[in-house]
């Protein structure tokens, strides 16, 4: 039994030999059959014929919106809201009431002032026909005007201790307060932003600052409008880096007034071209077939790969500037190079 089980294992193990023997015959008669096409036709590979262009090496950073215009909606006395008539995303005109106070005993003191004013506007109303008639005097019209200024005054600061304006148009973004709560005078009710012009902030790593000044181009990315960017320019670069990150703040304003859809608080990114170098010539790291202290590239010349040695100039994670070794016109190799060997035919395919 022991033998039968010995010749079964021999015979297993040359039934295996001889088909590996046979895949390996196999793979090198199609290495042969390959390396005869490649001698007789040429090694298949992808050109790109070199030009000069404008190369651009830009960088994303990211950072939060806020409006270049943004106010605070304030209670100028100690009082209980009554009411607060917005919410956040409201927009609102300039003096736009957005909150009320309790009346109290403020409120008899407003309604005289505010019938006092109604008072004196129909009697400068009334005086200014009369003036342009030749019925009274200049200095007559200038005394009714500065009673007229001072009734206004003393309403509007009536009108203060009942109710809160918007100080600017815009957007509510913020609502510090809440019906039935007591404030005091400085007390910030909400906040409003004018949301046509919005400020980016970014931090920009030392690296990258030299290469920044307020003619670079910018432009905003938000996933909200799907590939879509906005114009930015920037209007201030730090001069000193910040202690804790070593990076320079760059604030760039972004025009937001043709659509309003960007908001004050939205994360973005900010893409500046940070070198844009005009007739250049440049080429895909991913195509150098050695890297390092001498780079060099593959080029087809009559028909055949022909190796380079390229002078890189300046470069990024994915570019790269050739100072020399890259004439306009030469045809680099950009897919095949791992199968070329200098001299070698080549056949150039689509």
């Amino acid at each position: 039994m022991k033998i039968m089980k010995l010749f079964k294992s021999i015979a297993v193990i040359v039934l295996i030999t001889a088909f590996l023997s046979g895949c390996v015959r196999k793979e090198e008669e199609e290495s042969v059959k390959i390396k005869e096409i490649h001698e007789k036709e040429g090694v298949p590979v992808r050109v790109e014929k070199v030009e000069r262009r404008t190369m651009i090496i830009s960088k994303r950073y990211s950072g939060t919106l806020r409006g270049e215009k943004e106010a605070s909606a304030d209670a100028f006395i100690d009082g209980n809201l009554e009411a607060i008539f917005v919410k956040i995303g409201d927009y609102v005109a300039k003096d736009k009431i957005i909150a009320k106070f309790r009346e109290n005993e403020a409120a008899s003191s407003y309604r005289q002032a505010k019938a006092a004013y109604e008072n004196s506007l129909e009697n400068l109303k009334r005086y200014e026909s009369l003036f342009e008639a030749g019925a009274i005097s200049k200095q007559t019209l200038d005394n009714i005007r500065t009673m007229f200024d001072v009734d206004k005054a003393n309403y509007e600061a009536a009108e203060r201790q009942i109710f809160v304006k918007a100080p600017i148009s815009g957007y509510v973004s913020e609502i510090y307060n809440h019906a039935g709560d007591n404030v005091h005078p400085g007390n910030s009710i909400a906040k409003i932003t004018d949301v046509r012009d919005l400020i980016l902030s970014i931090a920009v790593p030392e690296q990258d600052i030299m290469h920044i000044d307020e003619s670079t181009k910018v432009a905003i990315h938000t996933p909200l409008q799907n590939g879509t960017a906005y114009s930015g320019k920037i209007t201030r670069i730090s001069l000193t880096a910040n202690e804790n990150t070593h990076s320079f703040d760059v604030d760039i304003l972004v025009d937001n007034a043709d659509n309003g859809v960007l908001r004050s608080g939205m994360v973005v990114e900010a893409e500046l071209n940070l070198i844009e170098k005009e007739n250049s010539i440049y080429m895909m790291r991913e195509n150098l077939i050695s890297d390092g202290e001498n780079p060099k590239v593959y080029v087809v010349e009559n028909n055949k790969a022909v190796v380079r040695e390229i002078e890189p100039g300046i470069s990024s994670g994915v570019i790269v500037e050739v100072l020399s070794g890259l004439n306009e016109g030469d045809m680099l190799v950009v897919d095949g190079f791992t199968l070329l060997k200098p001299g070698v035919l080549v056949n150039i395919v689509e």
